[in-house]
């Protein structure tokens, strides 16, 4: 947990998600990033669960293994927040947790490939994945569905897979 709250500090995630949040929603959605990131194969309802049975399974890592993930996070919001900007993750006015967790883990797995050169084709897949009605109507409804889950993660990590 104390390297969600170190990430919850990151400059370029207070940019997009703004100020702190007195519930942890910020914390949340980082930790629904890492969870699915690793873990998205094992996804069940319900999410908290699933939030819960990871943080558990992790809570002893290895401090190589938090810092991997720790700079996965950093490197995919300030990509985020450089590129596409304070609109991220803003169908309408407030963060829609379908879409951070689904597009931070499609750019994540890209990443993993190595860096990502080509910002205008960042932005051009965002906002291509973003006006796929089929995208449109799993991130909008029955969000912890695990079949939507499963599809939303696949939709943004064919959104990305391309980039150069």
């Amino acid at each position: 947990m104390e390297l969600i709250k170190d990430l919850n500090q990151v400059d370029a995630w207070r940019k997009l998600y703004g100020k702190l949040s007195p519930r942890l929603k910020d914390q949340e959605l980082i930790l629904r990033f890492l969870a699915f990131f690793v873990s998205s194969e094992e996804y069940a309802r319900p999410m908290n669960e699933f939030i819960n049975k990871f943080t558990a399974k992790h809570r002893n890592d290895k401090t190589s293994t938090l810092d991997q993930w720790g700079a996965l996070f950093k490197d995919c919001i300030s990509l985020v927040s450089d590129n596409i900007g304070k609109s991220a993750f803003r169908p309408e006015t407030t963060i829609n947790a379908a879409v951070f967790d689904s597009v931070m883990v499609g750019l994540g797995v890209r990443l993993a490939h190595g860096p990502i050169k080509d910002k205008s084709g960042l932005k051009k897949s965002y906002s291509d994945l973003l006006a796929n009605t089929r995208y449109q109507a799993i991130v909008s409804r029955s969000t912890a569905d695990e079949k939507f889950v499963a599809e939303r993660i696949d939709m943004a990590t064919k959104a990305f897979a391309r980039l150069k």
